[in-house]
């Protein structure tokens, strides 16, 4: 039943957010509602309410609340000092990568977002949070060599739609660096209440976006599309509340190892739903870099593997029995009664 339950989380997770990533597409076409900030906007408000409502109904399932009210210098001091460059971060990668959205297909930007591991990794690796390594820095420039090729064969490019994505990975990157080092030594916050406290601060910046780039066709267009906008939002909400469900259930690095997993079907579903056009060059560097990903996550999980060199290490991963158990542990299910995690979106 475990193994059940942790496989239907997975299979949650992936498939709600290639139906967020397939609706935004569809909504941000230019004749329905081409706004990404004010999409953005509405998705945090959305968020923010329905877990408002989740509080006043259930508080005990944000045991760290309490945590916070008790911080020196108080609650919204402690919500401050942790939310508001987190959720700055957070509001320019969201605007950034549903603008690009509009002039890429969501294949580049699968693409290019696979590659965040290895900017994460770099950064983190300048400000002293993670420990360098050879044979992992080998390895993801294996990674970001294969994804650049697979970007450079799109058939449609758009050099301001890269810009664009580019520009919300950066913010992506920042956001991470910036979680490791507020809370080095800190507590952990369980993931309602980073949910509950993170979506408020991410609707106002995200509102300041919308006003800025601010377009009268706006009411007129939400009045035309409410339903749609309104199945939008419980999607997103939707989405969050699924990610929360699986980092309990299931370890991080489980949770993680689903990554390559989506990565492979979000590109799938760019050429099968939307007919974006993948050549098969285009989709060789693509699955090369995801065997680096794969390869990759074997090094964090198993780093006895490559005990003996980083050539050793990457036979091992492609034993017979070793995918399988990758696959199988992709799905696994250990409970963490005590341990708290921090929401991390998709």
């Amino acid at each position: 039943a475990g193994l059940l339950s942790a496989a239907f989380l997975g299979l949650w997770v992936i498939s709600n957010s290639m139906a967020l990533i397939a609706f935004n597409k569809w909504l941000l076409h230019e004749d329905r509602f081409p706004f990404p900030a004010a999409l953005t906007a509405l998705h945090q408000a959305g968020v923010s309410l329905l877990t408002a409502l989740l509080f006043a109904v259930s508080p005990g399932s944000f045991p760290t609340v309490a945590v916070l009210s008790k911080q020196t210098g108080g609650f919204l001091t402690a919500v401050a000092k942790r939310f508001l460059p987190v959720g700055i971060c957070l509001s320019g990668t969201l605007f950034l990568s549903n603008a690009a959205y509009r002039q890429c297909s969501v294949g580049f930007c699968q693409m290019m977002k696979a590659t965040n591991v290895c900017w994460v990794y770099v950064g983190s690796s300048l400000f002293g949070l993670d420990i360098f390594s050879w044979q992992r820095f080998v390895i993801l420039v294996w990674i970001v060599f294969f994804m650049g090729l697979a970007a450079a064969n799109e058939v449609h490019f758009s050099f301001r739609g890269f810009l664009t994505q580019v520009g919300s990975q950066c913010f992506e990157v920042v956001r991470f660096i910036v979680i490791g080092l507020l809370l080095r030594g800190a507590e952990q916050l369980d993931a309602l209440t980073v949910m509950l406290l993170q979506s408020p601060v991410c609707f106002v910046f995200l509102s300041i976006f919308a006003v800025v780039t601010w377009d009268e066709r706006i009411p007129e267009a939400a009045l035309e599309l409410f339903p749609w906008l309104g199945m939008n939002v419980l999607l997103a909400f939707s989405l969050n509340f699924a990610i929360t469900t699986a980092l309990k259930a299931m370890a991080p690095t489980s949770y993680n190892l689903l990554s390559p997993v989506k990565d492979s079907m979000v590109l799938a579903m760019s050429a099968l739903v939307f007919h974006d056009p993948v050549p098969l060059k285009q989709a060789a560097c693509f699955g090369s870099a995801l065997l680096g990903l794969y390869v990759h996550t074997n090094f964090r999980l198993r780093p006895d593997l490559f005990s003996q060199g980083l050539g050793s290490g990457i036979v091992q991963c492609f034993l017979p029995r070793r995918p399988l158990l990758w696959l199988a542990s992709s799905f696994g299910f250990r409970r963490r009664p005590t341990e708290n995690v921090e929401l991390k979106w998709v």
